[in-house]
């Protein structure tokens, strides 16, 4: 594990993206930016396309900035994921329950799974 998973001024939590069948992170991403921006996501706002980032609207201030994995081997336990997806800042713990809700409920159709590596303590 890398020293990644916290910083001196915040946390930093990293949530692994693994897509559907037929799904590429274009995909994914167009059609986060289309539920937002239609408003069938009202709980998040987009602040930025590439690399996209969006932000939950309520009075949590950290961001989630989603991009493609690099590629990498195949660790033990774990595919190598689709997309990376960066949570920073001192509530990103928080923002995680809503991204996870978000990814579990309205991006089902995408979403082959997901984890959350833990760094230990």
């Amino acid at each position: 594990m890398t020293s990644a998973h916290s910083r001196p001024n915040g946390e930093c939590v990293k949530v692994y993206l693994h897509l559907r069948e037929g799904v590429t992170p274009a995909t994914f991403a167009a059609t986060v930016i289309r539920q937002i921006g239609s408003g069938e996501t009202k709980a998040w706002e987009i602040l930025r396309r590439r690399p996209l980032t969006i932000r939950h609207k309520g009075r949590f201030t950290s961001a989630v900035t989603i991009k493609p994995a690099l590629p990498r081997r195949t660790s033990g336990d774990h595919a190598p994921p689709d997309l990376v997806a960066n949570m920073t800042g001192k509530d990103a713990g928080f923002v995680l329950r809503y991204f996870t809700g978000l990814l579990a409920m309205k991006l089902a159709r995408e979403v082959r799974g997901f984890y959350v590596p833990v760094p230990e303590p």
